[in-house]
């Protein structure tokens, strides 16, 4: 019996580690810049941690008490050229494709729902 107890503790202690490991980014991620709206009552905040030797930007938008997950961008695959407000529901984002191009992304908040327009795969490669 100890030995299954044993064995249980061993599972439950590499489960902790691989969630760690894997969701570790966004524990560990400290914040790098805001950008409050133009009436101030959300913030586009973009954290920072290193996967080896690539950033990673996990995007949170805050609206008071409340904080959702917007996506991440992986450095890895592209950059954060520039962020702005367009309105106090439209973000817009110009990520780099790790060259000369610039993809626009537009964040809309409606509802207390994030939507990115196009659903682009730069916010969701972390």
């Amino acid at each position: 019996m100890v030995r299954i107890g044993g064995r249980r503790r061993l599972l439950s202690a590499a489960a902790i580690g691989a969630c760690f490991s894997l969701a570790g980014c966004g524990l560990l991620a400290t914040e790098h810049e805001r950008y409050p709206s133009p009436n101030g009552t959300r913030t586009l905040v973009v954290k920072m941690w290193a996967d080896m030797i690539d950033p990673m930007y996990p995007l949170q938008l805050q609206e008071g008490w409340w904080t959702t997950s917007i996506g991440c961008v992986n450095g890895d695959y592209a950059g954060i050229r520039s962020i702005n407000w367009l309105d106090e529901n439209t973000v817009q984002l110009e990520l780099s494709d790790g060259g000369d191009e610039t993809i626009p992304v537009l964040l809309r908040i409606t509802d207390g729902r994030v939507t990115p327009e196009p659903d682009h795969e730069l916010l969701h490669s972390c």
